[in-house]
């Protein structure tokens, strides 16, 4: 894995790579893991794929991200009581809560390790808030079935963790979508507003998101 500020440490994992060689077999491939960004103080994330200039990330902040972010926004701001997800349907992440940066790059160091073949994978680590000593990594799906396949790679790669660490599914972005309509499990086509009193924030937070109070 290729980071130029740390080196993943072993030290978090009791599971060698030799044991699991007799059941895991593939193409190595490695993965690049690109520069922090720091979305405000305290809150930051860094972006990682199989592409050394991370070439699906990029594509898909203008092709994927904003699309779907301008929808949103555009709905509720328009007053909508139903808001259409229809472009969430193929936005899948799969993650675990982990315990600091360094900790999300020997995970993911791990993974690349055991699982990571000719098949391209990405995501970001990051944390909302480091005061709470919680991060998180993000693996991206744009499938169920991928979805399917990252979920079960993880809970096996958490086998390793020398102590409990939770594996969540996400659908779309969770500060945005989550936050105003509940648990995705629940969501239809057409899903209700849950919290009409969180759109004032939510389209100040779109908008600052997407740079147009600059």
């Amino acid at each position: 894995m290729h980071y130029k500020n740390s080196v993943p440490s072993e030290a978090f994992f009791k599971i060698k790579y030799e044991d699991l060689m007799g059941i895991f077999y593939g193409m190595t491939k490695e993965i690049y893991v690109g520069d922090r960004s720091q979305v405000r103080p305290g809150s930051f994330w860094t972006s990682f794929e199989t592409d050394p200039y991370l070439k699906i990330t990029r594509s898909d902040i203008y092709g994927r991200c904003v699309p779907c972010i301008e929808s949103l926004y555009f709905q509720i701001k328009e007053g909508k009581e139903l808001i259409n997800v229809e472009l969430v349907n193929n936005c899948w992440k799969v993650g675990i809560i982990l315990n600091s940066e360094e900790e999300c790059l020997a995970f993911l160091y791990y993974y690349q390790e055991i699982f990571l073949s000719a098949r391209p994978v990405r995501g970001r680590f990051g944390t909302r808030d480091a005061n709470l000593g919680t991060y998180l990594l993000l693996f991206q799906a744009e499938s169920e079935t991928e979805k399917d396949i990252l979920a079960e790679e993880l809970t096996l790669c958490k086998a390793a963790l020398q102590r409990p660490a939770e594996i969540f599914i996400q659908k779309g972005c969770a500060s945005l979508y989550h936050e105003l309509l509940g648990p995705w499990q629940a969501w239809q086509a057409y899903t209700p507003i849950q919290k009409p009193d969180l759109v004032p924030q939510l389209l100040s937070h779109i908008r600052k998101l997407l740079f147009w109070d600059e």
